[in-house]
């Protein structure tokens, strides 16, 4: 069978066997062009995640032909952040792993006659790794979607209110605040935690009408400055007691749901969201549900 027709073959497999899953061919990445992409799409067909990018290798390969697609497809993950796979018959699949070659976990192996990801760490290499790391490694991870529920429990600040057409009701940035504070607490945590959510979690909806103008009652804050002295700050407080919902949809397989559930309980308690939340006391709030 020709590499073209394995190639088909492939395609044919994954996209019976994951309905949201689409295997584009000759896909150009970086300074090569690989044989394959796998996109994950929605219901209306719009790519969300990149699942991996595709070299496969036909039958008659020799061991240096296969450990140079394997290269390619590193190559692919380097370039893309997502997994590379080198897709190859059995024996092909058989010559690299008794070449003793060190194994990129970022590459992983699909056998074409098995229609199957193949499992290229031992037993023991396996217990070794703690869970988390595990799930790292796993490929098949489509990404997660979660609903929540938060109550105000303090006063949200805003040092300059946007107000709706109707020159009435307020708006509030809720998407980018929810994010920041996720963000900031993930930030005392691990900075690669943080750049985790930086740049694979998303909060919907960005804005929300919370209140009604009526409802701002204005302080006087002095804020200390660099000059040993402080500077007189005006803030809007929106009420305590407001619920509000939203989604968190995440691409990154080291940001489980869980993971971020905690995020958000200590952002609540420790961060807050909106204006001035950093003095102890505004944006905080309570989670109420979440599914």
């Amino acid at each position: 069978m020709s590499e073209k027709e394995l190639i088909e073959k492939f395609k044919q497999h994954i996209e019976s066997t994951h309905p949201h899953w689409r295997v584009k061919m000759e896909v150009p990445i970086g300074s090569m062009i690989a044989d394959a992409r796998i996109d994950e799409v929605d219901d209306t067909n719009i790519v969300q995640a990149i699942v991996a990018y595709v070299e496969c290798k036909p039958a008659n390969s020799d061991l240096k032909e296969l450990l140079g697609g394997y290269m390619q497809a590193l190559y692919y993950a380097t370039q893309s952040g997502s997994n590379g796979w080198l897709a190859a018959p059995a024996t092909s699949i058989k010559k690299i792993q008794e070449s003793n070659t060190k194994l990129d976990p970022r590459v992983l192996l699909y056998n074409l006659d098995s229609n199957e990801l193949v499992q290229t760490e031992t037993i023991a290499e396996r217990m070794s790794k703690s869970r988390m790391k595990r799930k790292m490694e796993s490929n098949l991870f489509q990404g997660w979607t979660k609903d929540f529920t938060i109550e105000t429990i303090a006063p949200i600040g805003v040092t300059t209110p946007i107000y709706a057409d109707d020159k009435e009701s307020v708006i509030f940035n809720l998407g980018p605040r929810m994010r920041g504070a996720i963000k900031e607490v993930a930030k005392t945590i691990s900075g690669t935690l943080s750049d985790s959510i930086k740049f694979s979690l998303s909060v919907v909806p960005p804005t929300v009408i919370i209140a009604k103008k009526a409802d701002l009652t204005m302080i006087t804050k002095f804020v200390p400055n660099d000059r040993g002295g402080s500077a007189k700050r005006e803030l809007y407080e929106i009420p305590a007691g407001k619920k509000l919902n939203f989604t968190v949809r995440c691409l990154n397989q080291r940001v489980t749901p869980e993971i971020c559930e905690n995020l958000i309980r200590q952002a609540g308690i420790f961060a807050g969201i909106g204006d001035s939340h950093s003095d102890g006391l505004h944006g905080r709030f309570n989670v109420l549900n979440h599914e």
